[in-house]
C-alpha cells in the first residue's frame, strides 16, 4: 500500500498548494493596496490565531469529522486539505503582503492612469513582480502536509493512510512483516517531491525582483 499512500500523500499537498497560493495571493494584494474598514482588526486576528499551534484543534477536528462522517473516507483527506489550508492562509498572507507592499505604488498609478482595471493591474503588473514569493508560498505550501503525523494519523483513517502514517507504521518493530529496509526505502522514495519541488522553484525564491521597476 506504499504507492496509495504516496498517492494520497501527493493529493493533499498539490491541493493545498494551489489553495494556499491562490487565496494568499489575491488576499496579500487586497491587504497591500487597499485600505477597508476592519483592515488592521482582520490582520491582528490572524495574527493571533497562528499562535496556537494545530493540535490544540485536534479534538474539536475530531468531533467534527465524526459528525460529519468524514473519517475513513475520501472526504476526510478534502477536509484535511481545509485545515492545512486555513491554518497556512494567514501567516502566508502576511508574507505576501509585506512583499507586496515594497513594490512601488507609482506603478499601480501609472495603470489606473493608462485604463487598467483592479483585476488587470493584478493579473498583468503585480502577478508578474510577484512571482519570486509566490514560488517561496508554493514551496512552504506543498511541504507543510506532506510529513504531518498527528492529523492525518487520527483523521484520515486506515483505509486512506497517508505516506507519513504509512512510515510509522512500518517502523514498529512489533508487527509480523517489519522491514527495516523497506522503511529506509519508503523515507528515501518521500524524499524525493521535495527535492523535485525545491529545484524547480528556487530560481523564483530569489528576492528583489521588483527593484528597479520603478524609474526615475
Amino acid at each position: 500500500d506504499f504507492v496509495q499512500a504516496f498517492i494520497y500523500s501527493l493529493l493533499i499537498a498539490i491541493l493545498n498548494t494551489i489553495g494556499v497560493v491562490v487565496l494568499s495571493t489575491i488576499n496579500g494584494f487586497a491587504f497591500s493596496r487597499f485600505r477597508f474598514k476592519g483592515k488592521k482588526a482582520i490582520l491582528l486576528t490572524m495574527m493571533l490565531l497562528q499562535m496556537f499551534p494545530t493540535f490544540m484543534s485536534m479534538m474539536a477536528y475530531f468531533l467534527i469529522f465524526r459528525s460529519v462522517g468524514w473519517i475513513n473516507t475520501i472526504s476526510g483527506l478534502l477536509g484535511l486539505v481545509l485545515i492545512y489550508m486555513t491554518g497556512s492562509i494567514p501567516i502566508n498572507i502576511f508574507i505576501v503582503r509585506g512583499y507586496l507592499r515594497g513594490i512601488p505604488k507609482v506603478i499601480d498609478e501609472a495603470a489606473y492612469i493608462d485604463g487598467a482595471s483592479k483585476i488587470q493591474l493584478f493579473r498583468h503588473i503585480i502577478l508578474p513582480l510577484a512571482v519570486p514569493i509566490i514560488g517561496f508560498t508554493a514551496v512552504n505550501a506543498f511541504m507543510a502536509p506532506w510529513l504531518d503525523f498527528m492529523l492525518q494519523n487520527k483523521l484520515a483513517g486506515s483505509n486512506y493512510t497517508t505516506i507519513a502514517v504509512w512510515l510509522f507504521r512500518i517502523n514498529d518493530p512489533l508487527i509480523k512483516d517489519y522491514d527495516p529496509i523497506a522503511f529506509m526505502a519508503g523515507a528515501l522514495i518521500i524524499a524525493i517531491p521535495i527535492v523535485i519541488v525545491n529545484f524547480a522553484m528556487q530560481k523564483y525564491i530569489v528576492y528583489g525582483m521588483a527593484t528597479g521597476a520603478e524609474k526615475g
